[in-house]
């Protein structure tokens, strides 16, 4: 028995020195469910980070000891029978537990929750990063009430990825916490709030995609490598992609909150979402960019003999694409294109080159959109049957 007891404390304490040498970002795959789908099963794992069942990731520690435990009772029943079963089980359960008890005080209750916290962390950044907004404020919120400083500390970090109002109201909270570091991480967080709601970071987007192609190279090594210094060394990089894709991609937060109602307004088209792994972030479907952006813009309508230049109004961003003078036409993503008569203007001609000029600016095959023609309009059967390329049919 004695035998068991000793050889129990030896497996725990063996699987100690791999237990503070793992890096939670091992397990960063966890929290990526890929793509905007994704935020569903994010939202159930996230729960178990931000609650008591995040003890769960400390399975290294006591997996080895179990599966032992498993193996030597079944063998120790099978030869000798169940009373020898048993002692050997109490044996080497007694020797685990006596071994987990003195690391325990002597510094491994430090190392469990360190761990915790970073797994808690993660699990908050995570879902501010790639869940649904509804989910990210409930959630969040939730754990910015918790009992347990680990999780007030993820949330105060993962709000300011969430940025919205909301978000502020917790993080206002969370600044008079009785913890110090959970009080400093949320007046960080709300300085790099308001920061970026005062528009002074606001980063081009266009190396995301030039990084993308490196980053899936970076992933793949992972998986085939086994030597540890090796995968130490490319977890590295990886790692060092990862800040630079969270840095850009946060800084652009408030158009995130603001899409789809953005527009941009150099390019004059809509902007889109792009997901990749566990990111999303926004661009206009032209510059692939973001500094043309303007959020607050539900409709966009296009008109012929309307507005000067372009007008916003509740909403409503009226565009003129016809300047008579210069006989310049300019093409832009529409939702209503108007036509409005009896402005002197030689409509067959500026309708034709409109029309010319939106078939070559599509991003796609179809370009067809909404038409209205304000007021009495004739127009020559070639001008109509243009203007039918372009023309949505009446619902």
């Amino acid at each position: 028995m004695l035998g068991a007891g000793i050889l129990g404390m030896l497996v725990f304490l063996l699987s100690i020195p791999d237990f503070v040498k793992s890096q939670s970002d091992e397990r960063a795959r966890f929290w990526r469910p890929f793509g905007k789908a994704g935020a569903g099963p994010l939202a159930r794992r996230v729960k178990w980070g931000l609650s008591s069942l995040s003890y769960v990731f400390t399975w290294s520690l006591f997996l080895p000891s179990m599966l032992l435990f498993g193996g030597i009772t079944i063998l120790s029943w099978a030869s000798g029978g169940r009373a020898l079963g048993i002692d050997v089980a109490l044996a080497y359960g007694g020797g685990a537990g006596l071994a987990f008890g003195a690391a325990y005080l002597l510094g491994l209750r430090r190392v469990i929750r360190a761990e915790l916290t970073a797994v808690a962390i993660q699990a908050a950044k995570a879902l501010a990063r790639q869940g649904d907004l509804v989910d990210s404020e409930r959630i969040l919120g939730v754990a910015a009430k918790e009992s347990a400083p680990r999780y007030r500390l993820a949330a105060a970090i993962g709000l300011r990825f969430v940025g919205s109002e909301t978000a502020i109201q917790h993080l206002n909270k969370l600044a008079q916490d009785t913890q110090a570091d959970v009080r400093q991480a949320a007046k960080g967080s709300l300085e790099n709030i308001h920061a970026v709601l005062r528009g002074e970071h606001r980063r081009s987007v266009l190396p995301l995609e030039e990084m993308r192609v490196p980053y899936m190279e970076l992933q793949n090594k992972m998986d085939l490598a086994t030597d540890s210094t090796l995968r130490s060394q490319i977890l590295q990089r990886s790692n060092e992609m990862r800040a630079k894709f969270d840095d850009c991609i946060y800084d652009q937060f408030p158009w995130r909150l603001a899409f789809p109602d953005l527009y941009c307004m150099s390019c004059l088209s809509r902007a889109e979402e792009v997901a990749f792994h566990d990111w999303v972030w926004v661009r206009c479907k032209h510059c692939m960019d973001v500094f043309g952006l303007q959020s607050g813009i539900k409709t966009v309508v296009g008109q012929i003999g309307g507005v000067a230049d372009q007008e916003l109004e509740g909403g409503t961003l009226m565009l003129n694409l016809w300047q008579p003078e210069d006989r310049i036409a300019r093409a832009a993503e529409l939702d209503l294109l108007e036509i409005i008569a009896d402005q002197g203007l030689d409509y067959d001609w500026a309708v034709s080159a409109v029309v010319e000029r939106m078939h070559a600016y599509a991003t796609t095959d179809d370009m067809r959109v909404a038409v209205r023609i304000s007021g009495p309009l004739e127009l020559a059967p070639n001008t109509q049957k243009l203007l039918s390329l372009i023309r949505l049919p009446s619902p």
